[in-house]
């Protein structure tokens, strides 16, 4: 579905020019391949532009019974936002909550794994990392389930430790 080359003569020699196929008939060539691009494109304005088209509820003073034709109010609801006083304190509550974040969590894991280097025994290694990567694996509920079966003790039970360390009458 090319179109057909053209013949020119520039200086005395003759030149081939291939024009480019129309869009039209690229279209034809690749339809197959715009169908099966479309499921993603009807996902990504459905989901992804048309939400954006509500952030105009930003600049009015929306009323839900009004719906979109709400009075148009442009920053004022910013310039009132930026004057609150709870505004900045959830700012920087966000930005300490953040920061102690950085500071606490980010370097457990790493000194969980040098002190876990340092283990000379394998088997307690073992143990440890077993116990630490439990709640990746197995539900919280599971987990509190079998805490409490082993940890609390019985009504009927002499000793007040572990149920593991405590034997039947």
């Amino acid at each position: 579905m090319a179109r057909e080359a053209v013949l020119r003569v520039d200086a005395g020699r003759a030149v081939v020019v291939r024009r480019s196929p129309s869009l039209i008939s690229k279209l034809r060539r690749d339809w197959v391949l715009l169908m099966l691009m479309l499921p993603g494109v009807a996902h990504l304005i459905v989901f992804v532009y048309l939400p954006n088209l509500g952030n105009i509820i930003a600049f009015q003073n929306y009323l839900p019974f009004l719906g979109f034709s709400s009075q148009f109010v442009g920053f004022d609801n910013f310039t009132q936002l930026f004057a609150s006083a709870a505004f900045w304190q959830a700012v920087r509550n966000t930005l300490v909550i953040s920061a102690m974040q950085l500071v606490l969590y980010f370097p457990a894991p790493i000194i969980l794994a040098l002190m876990l280097n340092s283990l000379v025994s394998p088997a307690a290694r073992r143990i440890i990392q077993s116990i630490v990567y439990l709640p990746h694996f197995i539900s919280w509920v599971i987990i509190v389930a079998l805490f409490q079966q082993i940890f609390v003790p019985e009504p009927w039970s002499i000793c007040s430790g572990p149920r593991i360390c405590q034997r039947p009458m």
